[in-house]
């Protein structure tokens, strides 16, 4: 029986030889980018602005059609839309159902926890921001971990790729959210009154 991993181990040593950058996961990512560029959660907003109602997936940096591109996947009653930003200055690059890449597995446990949880995606995003420090984010995806939403993370230090998952906290909702404290005193008043 071969190797399977012989052959995209050198594939991928070749990939990192030219100049390429490798993902924790084994795909190969396009050149850490250079020069000022718009932040991740720059372009969520801006995705979250012209679709208010789509809760967005995941977050990346990809080289589509020769072009580095940063991707926001939302998902918008029950369908997938991507959008493209251009990375130096955030304009909308392209935008379509599954415009080609079909980008990370999203599974339907996320597609809905997602949608009845349109912010977890930026506080997944913050936690990122605060596991990785400095590191320059390349990919951002909820993903669902032991019944619970988490965050895929993958980044780049100084070429070093790195990946963790995060468990991500529930947010508060108004039946989860603790209740303001109580004046007793005041409780005792009222009952008198009544």
């Amino acid at each position: 029986m071969r190797p399977v991993g012989l052959l995209s181990l050198s594939a991928l040593s070749f990939a990192i030889g030219c100049g390429a950058q490798a993902h924790p996961t084994g795909l190969v990512d396009p050149e850490p980018t250079r020069g000022p560029q718009v932040s991740f959660e720059e372009v969520l907003t801006e995705a979250r602005r012209l679709h208010p109602a789509a809760a967005p997936v995941y977050v990346e940096r990809q080289r589509l059609d020769g072009a580095v591109l940063l991707e926001v996947e939302l998902v918008e009653g029950g369908q997938r839309v991507e959008l493209f930003f251009d990375p130096v200055t955030g304009a909308v690059a392209r935008e379509g159902e599954e415009v080609r890449d079909p980008g990370p597995a999203v599974s339907p446990e996320v597609l809905a926890a997602a949608e009845a949880d349109p912010g977890a995606l930026a506080r997944g995003l913050a936690l990122a921001r605060e596991r990785f420090g400095g590191a320059e984010l390349v990919r951002v995806v909820l993903t669902w971990d032991g019944g619970a939403l988490a965050v895929d993370v993958e980044a780049h230090d100084g070429g070093a790729a790195q990946a963790d998952r995060l468990a991500l906290p529930i947010a508060p909702t108004p039946e989860l959210a603790p209740a303001p404290p109580r004046d007793l005193e005041e409780e005792e008043e009222e009952e008198l009154i009544e």
